[in-house]
């Protein structure tokens, strides 16, 4: 969420309509959920499903919303040199672009 700008712009509107001050700790997953188990932060924005499930039966949280979704999009020439439509999942998708020695671009995050 803190690389995505989402929270650059809408905490200067939530402050100032609301007058909480934000504190925005940008750790991954697995330490932000033990923040929330020990208490030390009051909202939480992750994005492993799993484990916020596991997060909210251990009863640590009171209200779970879905805030925001990553797709993951493979974009490639019309005549599909690879197959990637006939791909049965992303791996599968990859491993045919692999295969035919294809070019293979990504953003590298």
């Amino acid at each position: 969420m803190q690389d995505s700008g989402l929270l650059d712009a809408l905490l200067p509107r939530f402050q100032e309509e609301t007058g909480y001050v934000v504190k925005v700790i940008a750790v991954g997953t697995g330490q932000v959920l033990e923040l929330g188990r020990r208490g030390e932060a009051d909202v939480l924005l992750v994005h492993a499903p799993g484990a916020e499930e596991q997060f909210m039966a251990e009863g640590y949280g009171q209200l779970r919303f879905l805030v925001a979704t990553n797709d993951f999009v493979i974009v490639g020439p019309a005549d599909d040199p690879a197959h990637v439509r006939e791909a049965s999942s992303a791996f599968d998708a990859l491993r045919r672009i692999a295969a035919t020695g294809a070019t293979w671009v990504s953003r590298d995050d």
